[in-house]
């Protein structure tokens, strides 16, 4: 599935059979896109309505199409909407601007998340100027990209609704449009001569990148911050060594942040601020297979 420009300078959606045959998805003569496909064949996408003169994205079910446009939580219609991701259950991401079109003045873009009944939750990577939701997961695990004002980075949301940061190392711009029902994502970066590279990473690059973001949301004393983290920067390179992760490596950096951890509390690290690392110490060791 994808879209095209025909001659005549209108985009045309389409849908490449099993049998090599394609067939022109059309939801008005306006121009119509296809983002995303789930294992059903159903389809979401973004077409303009010259009506109403918005674009607007849309989920077709065999021969049914349903377009949406509505702006999550306000009283007012988002001129630009667009679908790239849907699941098996028929949950839809996207990402809507929230005045007039995109890059207009004040214009923002949100990420939204719509599920099989037609509810809308609009989605933030905190303190991102704009969040862009591309995939979704049988498991409801979402991702895209976020610009934070200095770069953009990639982002994999959970089913907690929480947010990992995704950066692949030494890249200006990452961003990640599909995520596998085991955790892999697919995605692309730029390095640092702006040459865009695409890459596929494993829950292994998830776990590591989820590593880095544990210690600055606690705001420890900065010594033992700067401890912690350096074990944990050491476990998450052991990971993403190139060839293959090592575990074995990961796994001793782990004991021994878990180790300081335990040492600290009373001391420097609260009763909360202790089960918080731990908790999520051993989460991370369990899922890497720590013995």
């Amino acid at each position: 599935m994808g879209y095209a420009q025909a001659a005549n300078g209108v985009i045309d959606g389409f849908l490449r059979e099993p049998n090599n045959n394609f067939t022109v998805v059309d939801i008005t003569v306006g121009g119509t896109q296809v983002n995303g496909i789930n294992t059903a064949g159903d389809l979401v996408g973004q077409f303009f309505d010259g009506i109403s003169a918005n674009e607007r994205g849309f989920l077709k079910v065999g021969s049914v199409v349903t377009a949406f446009d509505l702006e999550p939580g306000a009283k007012a219609y988002s001129k630009y909407t667009a679908a790239y991701g849907v699941n098996a259950t028929g949950q839809v991401t996207g990402l809507f601007y929230d005045q007039d079109v995109a890059g207009s003045p004040g214009s923002k873009a949100h990420g939204f998340l719509r599920d099989a009944t037609g509810v809308f939750t609009t989605l933030d990577v905190p303190g991102a100027l704009y969040t862009f939701a591309f995939g979704i997961n049988g498991n409801g695990e979402i991702v895209g990209a976020y610009l934070d004002g200095v770069a953009t980075h990639g982002f994999v949301r959970d089913v907690t609704g929480a947010y990992i940061t995704v950066d692949v190392p030494g890249s200006l711009r990452t961003e990640v449009h599909g995520i596998a029902d085991d955790g892999r994502i697919v995605g692309f970066y730029d390095d640092v001569n702006n040459v865009i590279h695409g890459f596929v990473g494993t829950p292994v690059l998830i776990i590591a990148q989820q590593m880095k973001q544990l210690i600055a949301p606690l705001k420890l004393p900065a010594g033992l911050a700067t401890s912690l983290d350096a074990k944990l920067e050491q476990a998450a390179e052991a990971l993403t060594e190139e060839g293959a992760p090592n575990v074995r490596s990961a796994c001793g950096r782990l004991r021994a942040f878990l180790n300081e951890v335990h040492a600290q509390t009373g001391k420097k690290l609260s009763d909360a601020q202790m089960t918080a690392l731990i908790t999520a110490g051993d989460s991370i060791r369990a899922t890497i297979g720590c013995l």
